[in-house]
């Protein structure tokens, strides 16, 4: 058996699941436990125990442990006939999980949960992209947990041209363009309340971009296409799979609708993380620019080039329709421009052969503004309320990046800032010399929600609602840009381009 995750609740639930035994020995003194109240439970009797009980008994031989009813021979050819009609979720909420466990016992089970999952992993996805009618609510309803966090992520996959919680809006006003929003999209309910709140006149969308009709972006006639596709298909961490990541579909839908429109946006911008640029996405995007018209410059930035001491690499793309429309069969060469135009940015640091890493310590932070001047005056409550606890400190303390306020440049911050000790952003050491003081709960904390906001470039007035939890905050945070370069990148778009 593998063992439970006691970090994952529905593991720890997975392993509650009741398997029948048959007892091997004689017990005395489980009378209370047995039937007729006799002070002994006798060999062959028959029990059904919790799985993580029965496996550890059946390993002593105290049991005997029999297959589940869930997956005896006359349930795996039921399933067989017709995998989408069962209803899992009354046969066990945690069908597939318990099957890991069981299957290291039951050499027959693997497979039937691979067939299971996949003949039903089809319908997921089309329910996620299409949509349902009573019938489909009833297969939903036949999901059990591992399925149900299948469809959620198919359906949050499809958050493109999004505004999130709002940095596009607040770049568009912090570049002084004379402009009406007329349209937000995002799938993440959280995120669009914490839009609303900052700009309750602007109507926000919140359905699947690719189930969006023509008709609404015909009838918008917007001339200006702020995105922020899904990042997870490009990301360094992830498994890098680009176009063949489901979560890349709603930017191809994007991609292909704009071959289709008669009234295409003018403008182009669109944001997103270094390794987009390595992307088969990209030559997919960049062929239909060409083939529909448009001028397109990328870029590589980093919010250090304009003082805020936050290193966040993003790519982004401009494009402008002013071009001929050809056909475009080739393959572009990276060429990614480091500054933009009449912007002063900071050039970044190079290696001896002139490329950019804008991850070196051997970038120059003389121009770059110091953390605090990004920081809240906080005391008493307030502050103890983002202290690490010592507990973290001397278990994780060596992995964190930690600055001083003195310091110019703090790590990117992630969604997982707080809840992950390594890569997700830096910790503040209020007093003392890193690396040579030690870090204590009382010198410690964690950047508040408010000073990432600061460090990412949001203005004073953005603000979140009052039930916003605390965590909710970082990760919208950390799914969001960097507001200034991407005011940088409007003005130049629109101005000088």
């Amino acid at each position: 058996m593998s063992k439970p995750s006691y970090y994952d609740i529905d593991d720890i639930l997975a392993v509650q699941e009741r398997v029948p035994c048959v007892l091997q020995v004689d017990l005395d003194g489980l009378g209370s436990a047995g039937s007729g109240g006799s002070s002994k439970v006798h060999r062959n009797s028959r029990w059904a125990l919790p799985f993580w009980m029965a496996d550890r008994l059946n390993e002593e031989d105290y049991v005997n442990m029999e297959v589940s009813p869930m997956f005896s021979k006359q349930a795996n050819r039921m399933y067989a006939a017709s995998p989408v009609s069962v209803q899992l979720r009354a046969i066990s909420q945690h069908y597939y999980q318990f099957g890991l466990h069981l299957g290291d016992l039951v050499p027959e089970v693997p497979q039937v949960l691979q067939n299971m999952y996949m003949q039903r992993l089809q319908k997921i996805a089309q329910i996620s992209q299409q949509g349902g009618n009573i019938e489909t609510l009833d297969f939903v309803q036949s999901l059990d947990k591992t399925e149900s966090r299948m469809l959620k992520l198919c359906q949050q996959s499809k958050s493109s041209m999004t505004d999130g919680i709002g940095g596009m809006h607040f770049a568009l006003k912090q570049a002084k363009v004379e402009a009406q929003v007329v349209r937000a999209f995002d799938i993440n309910n959280v995120a669009n309340d914490v839009y609303s709140h900052n700009f309750g006149d602007v109507p926000v969308v919140q359905r699947s971009i690719d189930s969006l009709p023509m008709t609404l972006f015909e009838a918008l006639k917007a001339d200006l296409w702020t995105m922020s596709p899904p990042c997870q298909p490009y990301t360094r961490q992830g498994l890098q799979r680009g176009s063949d990541d489901m979560r890349a579909k709603s930017f191809l839908f994007i991609i292909d609708l704009l071959g289709k429109l008669q009234n295409k946006p003018m403008y182009l911008l669109m944001e997103n993380v270094a390794g987009f640029e390595k992307s088969d996405t990209r030559g997919i995007l960049l062929r239909q620019l060409v083939k529909v018209g448009y001028r397109f410059e990328e870029y590589l930035l980093n919010p250090l080039q304009l003082g805020y001491p936050n290193s966040r690499t993003r790519y982004y793309l401009l494009a402008k329709r002013d071009a001929s429309p050809r056909e475009c069969l080739e393959e572009f060469l990276p060429q990614f421009h480091y500054q933009v135009p009449g912007a002063g940015l900071i050039p970044p640091a190079a290696d001896s052969q002139g490329l950019v890493d804008f991850e070196k310590t051997a970038w120059n932070h003389d121009k770059v503004r110091p953390v605090k001047e990004f920081m809240e005056a906080l005391s008493g409550e307030d502050a103890v309320a983002y202290q690490l606890s010592q507990k973290v400190l001397d278990k994780h303390g060596y992995v964190h990046d930690v600055v001083t306020p003195e310091d110019r440049r703090t790590c990117c911050f992630t969604k997982g800032y707080t809840h992950y000790a390594e890569g997700t952003g830096s910790v503040l050491q209020t007093k003392g010399v890193v690396g040579q003081d030690p870090m204590t709960a009382e010198n410690t904390r964690y950047f508040t929600p408010r000073e990432v906001a600061n460090l990412m470039g949001f203005p004073a007035t953005f603000t979140f609602p009052e039930n916003t939890s605390r965590k909710q905050r970082y990760r919208l945070l950390g799914n969001s840009l960097s507001v200034s370069v991407v005011a940088v990148l409007i003005d130049y778009l629109l101005n000088r381009m």
